[in-house]
């Protein structure tokens, strides 16, 4: 993979827009892009490049210990920017499934294994490029990276509609408490 690859918008004009994603945006809960916003290419000068297909990891604290990233998709243009405390990770190989990549950095050993490598004063932590460069990652065959990807995916998806539907069932519980006080 390469990280924090150069992303060109030289062939779009100033005026066309291109996505947005502040980290706000990004689930630490779900690992995914949660909104729609943009930006021109003329205001996306000193914001992070990326384009679809590219993994968005937070290097800051607390956000990377929250495991803050996502692979993006589907951005307007095909391109977009945003936070600077984002390392961008682009697959340069079909013999790696970047999504198997995004598993195992989103790993809580691997997470907390990254906070005793960050620089920076307190509050303003980050995880250093060099961390990132050096990191040995275990390369099972593609066949294998795509089977756990789609299984930690489908986790991932089963636990949004149980929540979903806590959410639902709370919200119907206090509508139902407040008609029994009220009337």
């Amino acid at each position: 993979v390469a990280i924090n690859p150069q992303t060109s918008f030289r062939h779009l004009k100033n005026e066309e827009m291109i996505s947005f994603i502040p980290m706000q945006s990004i689930s630490d809960e779900f690992a995914c892009w949660m909104g729609n916003d943009q930006c021109s290419v003329y205001d996306s000068k000193g914001y992070t490049k990326f384009k679809d297909g590219d993994l968005l990891w937070a290097k800051i604290t607390p956000c990377m210990q929250n495991g803050k990233s996502a692979i993006v998709q589907n951005l307007t243009n095909g391109l977009g920017c945003g936070s600077t405390e984002f390392y961008v990770i682009r697959n340069l190989t079909i013999k790696i499934d970047l999504r198997y990549i995004h598993c195992l950095l989103r790993l809580e050993a691997l997470l907390n294994d990254a906070t005793k490598h960050f620089t920076g004063s307190a509050g303003q932590q980050r995880v250093p490029l060099s961390y990132l460069k050096n990191l040995l990652v275990p390369v099972p065959p593609i066949d294998i990276q795509k089977e756990i990807a789609n299984h930690v995916q489908k986790i991932y998806d089963d636990a949004e509609k149980v929540k979903i539907k806590g959410l639902k069932s709370k919200n119907e519980a206090e509508h139902k408490f407040e008609q029994l006080i009220f009337g």
